[in-house]
């Protein structure tokens, strides 16, 4: 899997739709000013949106994965969890609202043909996998995707090439409790294959150490990001 590495730019933005999803999800549509041309979409490419916090006035950015772009309009899948100020702004982002966006950073560009794939995550990783799942090549190998929310997002896929396990937590149980015991439960991935999980910072570092400990992999052989953590509300990695 090999990275690319997009010019950044920084720009303004305003709120153009805001369309529900199912729980625990919104889609807000911005439409970018000055970046004609820019490709800001691309498999797990992402960006980062800087809002007015709602509670305190001040500005502050959150890193969010571009699902789909129109032309200058994109499209951000942000997940509603209540204790970030971005997603605090989600829940009621007003039509003509100015933002900033910040990228596009990120992405991969696909093996050769004939590679399966192994991608996981909690919903955070959702709007990732949908864009990895969009931008397949023909001919792309086995895909399973072992997911603990945020299936709808999915794309339509042929069940034949592609298959989907869908993780469900019980009642308080952590966010991404359950990701690491359902890939030990796989059969080891075959050499060559693309490896990719994202979500909570601890489960993520789980399949880490699954990957590198009992599977016996190289780091470069896969490729894990922590997208938020518990107890640390601007999470980096």
């Amino acid at each position: 899997m090999t990275r690319s590495r997009p010019v950044r730019h920084r720009v303004p933005a305003s709120v153009v739709d805001v369309v529900r999803l199912p729980e625990p999800f919104v889609r807000i549509t911005l439409m970018l000013g000055g970046a004609d041309g820019v490709r800001f979409d691309g498999p797990t490419r992402w960006v980062k949106l800087f809002v007015v916090d709602p509670d305190t006035g001040a500005q502050v950015g959150r890193a969010y994965t571009v699902r789909r772009q129109r032309s200058a309009e994109i499209d951000l899948d942000i997940v509603l969890h209540g204790n970030g100020p971005v997603a605090r702004w989600a829940e009621s982002p007003l039509l003509g609202e100015v933002v900033t966006v910040a990228g596009p950073r990120g992405g991969f560009t696909h093996p050769k043909p004939g590679t399966p794939y192994l991608l996981a995550g909690d919903e955070s990783a959702a709007p990732a996998i949908a864009s990895i799942l969009d931008s397949l090549p023909v001919g792309h190998g086995k895909v399973t995707v072992v997911l603990e929310g945020g299936e709808h997002l999915l794309p339509p896929a042929d069940p034949t090439m592609t298959s989907v396990c869908s993780l469900r937590r019980s009642e308080g149980m952590r966010k991404g409790t359950l990701i690491t015991p359902a890939l030990r439960a796989l059969p080891k991935p075959s050499a060559g294959s693309v490896i990719w999980v994202a979500g909570e910072g601890g489960a993520v570092k789980q399949a880490r150490m699954l990957f590198l400990n009992e599977w016996g992999l190289g780091r470069d052989e896969f490729s894990t990001k922590g997208y938020w953590k518990y107890g640390e509300p601007d999470h980096r990695e």
